[in-house]
C-alpha cells in the first residue's frame, strides 16, 4: 500500500511539475511580439510540418499562401 501511494505522489508531482513549466514557456512565447507564423516545438521547431509538407521547399510555400511574404 505505501509503494502505491508513493507512486501515486511521485506522478502527482511530475503531473505538476510539467503543467508549471508548459505554462511559463506558453507564457513566454505570448508576451512576446512575434509575426504570425506557424506553431513550433521546443528543440524539433517545424521539422514535424515539414515532414508532413512533403519538402522544405512546400512547408515555406504553404506558409507564403498561409501568413503572407516576409519583407
Amino acid at each position: 500500500m505505501d509503494d502505491d501511494s508513493s507512486t501515486i505522489t511521485a506522478a502527482l508531482a511530475t503531473l505538476v511539475a510539467v503543467l508549471m513549466v508548459y505554462k511559463l514557456w506558453k507564457k513566454q512565447h505570448t508576451q512576446c511580439n512575434f509575426p504570425p507564423g506557424p506553431f513550433s516545438l521546443p528543440l524539433i521547431g517545424n521539422v514535424p510540418q515539414i515532414a508532413l509538407a512533403g519538402s522544405f521547399q512546400s512547408f515555406i510555400d504553404n506558409c507564403r499562401h498561409t501568413y503572407g511574404d516576409v519583407r
